[in-house]
């Protein structure tokens, strides 16, 4: 059993150097793209606008790439330091087909679930519910509370 997580292990870690790799080329591949671009001077601005938009794409996948070595050298540093594979909230095992279809994922499909589930949408995003059901139930009660006291006016 040791034997075959050990396995697993060097084969995520191979895979995760393999697409590190994979995305820094893509971006030393677009930076030689940028730098030998002439830099066109546009005055239609039906083209500045084009122009504009295309480069705001350019940013955006360029960070998302960021964001992606990142978190594969993250994913990387948990396999040397040997927790690789463990949920950081509750510390099981993450099942390892979730590890191959999401090599750096950090928690197990149930803490993610929760997680997600614990999101509203704020219109900026998802923010963090802060409430525990304890709290819900509180909040309840007194709302209960307040009800009956009402009943008597």
């Amino acid at each position: 059993m040791k034997k075959n997580r050990q396995q697993n292990l060097d084969l995520q870690k191979e895979l995760l150097t393999v697409k590190r790799e994979e995305l820094l080329k893509e971006i030393d591949k677009r930076l030689k793209k940028d730098e030998t671009d002439d830099i066109p001077q546009l005055s239609d601005p039906a083209d500045i606008a084009s122009q504009s938009l295309q480069d705001e794409l350019s940013m955006m996948v360029a960070g998302e790439e960021a964001k992606s070595i990142k978190q594969i050298d993250d994913a990387l540093d948990r396999i040397d330091a040997g927790n690789y594979g463990l949920c950081v909230n509750c510390g099981c095992d993450i099942n390892f087909e979730r590890l191959k279809a999401i090599p750096f994922a950090t928690q197990c499909v149930g803490c993610k679930e929760k997680e997600e589930n614990d999101m509203i949408p704020d219109g900026e995003g998802f923010s963090y519910i802060r409430e525990t059901e304890s709290d819900y139930d509180t909040e309840t009660d007194e709302l209960d509370k307040k009800e009956e006291g009402n009943k008597d006016i």
